[in-house]
């Protein structure tokens, strides 16, 4: 057990020579194909993954087994079991992937003469994909991060089953919490490096994801590059297998080979060319992605803050506290609540119309999913398929951050694995309304506050299952 979780050794252990990485082995699900997120009872049990394989869709125990539509309509159609792959090809696809990525010992990310159109060595940069720094990368994933996301970056690691949320799965490139859009792709949820060190350097609050901030910056920046390395790996071995289209419940051999048979050493070497010319399309775009975001010119769009208080500014304690007072105030302590009488109007009014837009349905849209702010939230399928709970933003807890910006880029970019972003719209065409349902968000926690500044937050009554409401 020892050398799995890459203890008992104080320096940085390397991977056997020997292993390789797995072929995927889960459900791929294609867009648009996850079940209905509407009044699901219960989580996904300890010590198990409800997709970790399809024997589990219709385990009595698991909360797709009440999914009966949604398993008649997709399963051997939309949703794919990596097992139908043909034999041929999955032989090819694994010999590409290794070819293209290394092994957790040599990771490597091949990509000369993809980079079509771009200055490859400033992309080189950015990307910091070299030998050494992916090398140092997965010693150092081996002894931090392994055991949670696993060899494969599949979020299956052996402690996997037993958190909730589960750990992040990296193979499809899509993570919650990104501070900025890919330019071409504007529906990728893809983080920048900055993104993804401050997640390793301050950990995700309220999961299980540790801060390990306490590593050295260059340590970091190597866990860094190994984790777009296998999001990388992953996504094209995940569109690859997504890309297959379905002949009855078989998967269909590509129409770029079906007519080669796989005998001979030159047809398979055929093989290996057509299909890796398909699947680098896919290679290709996930560098290209990684790339923009890393532009240094591509900054994250915050519209500037205008107020004089914030929600966490001392300056507000110390107003409302003479606020309070009232009656008992010296002259000095009457003379700054006189001065500061028109900033403390000016945020309290922000906060006002910051509760009006997180209510209002054509606006911010916010209490469809965080009903009575999330106390009553109810659980839904994410990306991945598992279950997760809309937060509860009574409790002051943001697992993407709790600064100001980290929150302002979640109400602006939504968090797309999540489903949440459904009125993204609206905030790009007026983002100083994104400050408003901030300093409401922030002051959600502090009912004193709020009711300090002209607010007393009522939602309306808690929806009932169907089968709930139909009883009465």
């Amino acid at each position: 057990m020892l050398p799995i979780l890459g203890c008992g050794d104080v320096t940085f252990p390397a991977y056997d020579s020997a292993r390789e990485y797995g072929l995927r082995a889960d459900p791929v699900f294609a867009d648009g194909s996850r079940p209905k997120n509407e009044f699901i009872a219960s989580i996904d049990p300890m010590n198990t993954l409800p997709i970790l394989d399809f024997h589990k869709f219709r385990d009595p125990a698991l909360p797709y087994a009440g999914e009966t539509e949604f398993i008649e309509n997709n399963l051997d159609k939309k949703v794919k079991d990596p097992s139908k792959v043909p034999g041929d090809v999955k032989t090819v696809l694994g010999q590409i992937l290794k070819e293209w990525f290394g092994t957790p010992a040599r990771p490597r990310v091949n990509y000369d003469n993809l980079l079509t159109g771009k200055d490859f060595d400033a992309a080189n940069d950015r990307l910091g994909f070299d030998a050494g720094t992916l090398a140092k990368g997965s010693m150092l994933y081996r002894v931090h991060c392994l055991h949670c996301h696993g060899v494969n970056g599949d979020g299956r690691g052996i402690t996997a089953t037993w958190v909730n949320p589960h750990p992040r799965d990296y193979r499809q490139m899509q993570y919650k919490f990104v501070s900025l859009k890919v330019p071409s792709d504007p529906n990728a949820q893809t983080p920048s490096r900055k993104d993804l060190r401050r997640t390793i350097e301050y950990g995700l609050e309220g999961t299980s994801m540790p801060a390990f901030g306490m590593l050295p910056p260059e340590e970091i920046e190597a866990l860094v590059s190994y984790v777009m390395h296998l999001s990388v790996r992953g996504y094209v071995e995940y569109k690859a297998i997504d890309s297959l289209s379905f002949d009855g419940k078989l998967l269909m051999i590509p129409d770029e080979v079906k007519d080669i048979p796989f005998d001979t050493a030159d047809n398979k070497a055929k093989w290996r060319t057509e299909l890796g010319k398909l699947w680098s399309d896919h290679y290709r775009r996930a560098l290209d992605r990684f790339v923009e975001v890393n532009d240094p010119a591509a900054e994250p769009k915050i519209a500037p803050y205008e107020l004089a208080f914030t929600p966490q500014s001392r300056s507000l304690q110390e107003y409302v506290n003479l606020k309070v007072k009232g009656q008992n105030l010296n002259g000095a302590e009457r003379q700054k609540l006189d001065d500061g009488k028109a900033d403390f109007d000016a945020f309290a009014q922000s906060v006002k119309e910051g509760y009006e837009i997180f209510m209002d349905s054509k606006r911010g849209a916010c209490k469809t999913c965080h009903i009575n702010f999330g106390k009553d939230a109810k659980y839904r399928f994410d990306t991945w398929g598992t279950l997760v709970r809309p937060r509860d933003l009574t409790l002051g807890q943001y697992r993407g951050g709790r600064r100001a910006t980290d929150l302002y880029n979640r109400i602006l970019l939504g968090i797309a694995p999540s489903g949440m972003g459904a009125y993204q719209a609206y905030f790009e065409k007026n983002p100083k309304d994104v400050w408003k349902v901030v300093n409401f968000i922030q002051l959600l926690p502090y009912p004193a506050m709020l009711r300090e500044c002209g607010v007393n937050p009522i939602d309306s009554p808690t929806p009932q299952p169907p089968a709930a409401a139909a009883a009465q």
